[in-house]
């Protein structure tokens, strides 16, 4: 539903000629160097006890 939603909402800005796609991708990737970076949120990673 909130895809549906989503799509609904960004497809009145997108252009005719291109296709329309949602990836969305959960992979847990270290970033140490990466503090300042905008969007970006600390997640802890119950199976290796790992905060990324």
């Amino acid at each position: 539903m909130a895809a549906v939603k989503l799509i609904s909402v960004l497809k009145p800005a997108i252009d005719r000629r291109r296709i329309l796609a949602l990836i969305v991708d959960d992979t847990l990737m270290a970033r140490p160097c990466s503090k300042k970076t905008e969007l970006l949120a600390k997640v802890y990673d119950h199976m290796t006890s790992m905060n990324f």
